[in-house]
């Protein structure tokens, strides 16, 4: 993928995601194996793939797979945040999962969780 080959489509992903107005030309064009990697490295491969899919756009299916893989990982993370949470509620622990759904319904690859030193 050129550089800016990757641009476009880093600029399709966020057009995307943000819900702005698409060429529709411009998506049949699109090379899908190059716009997951680019979805893939942005973390917005759930947001992409289910905009595509509210604008009657069928990506391969390798994009579908990652979004399924996506959506699996993404719950696993949520489950791990809730139990946390109970964890720290339990033992009187104050605390925020700061940014853990700021993606949402994409999510990074890591939880930032903010406790208070209770010992105060």
């Amino acid at each position: 993928m050129t550089r800016g080959n990757e641009l476009t489509l880093a600029e399709l992903v966020l057009r995307l995601g943000l819900g702005l107005e698409i060429n529709s030309e411009a998506l049949s064009k699109v090379p899908w194996a190059d716009l997951l990697e680019v979805a893939r490295e942005n973390v917005l491969v759930v947001r992409t793939f289910e905009r595509l899919c509210e604008m009657g756009v069928a990506p391969e299916s390798e994009f579908k797979r990652a979004a399924e893989n996506e959506r699996v990982r993404i719950q696993a993370t949520v489950n791990l945040i809730e139990a946390t949470g109970e964890v720290c509620v339990e033992v009187g622990v104050p605390f925020v999962f700061t940014k853990a759904f700021s993606h949402f319904p994409d999510m990074g690859h890591d939880v930032d969780l903010l406790v208070l030193d209770s010992t105060d």
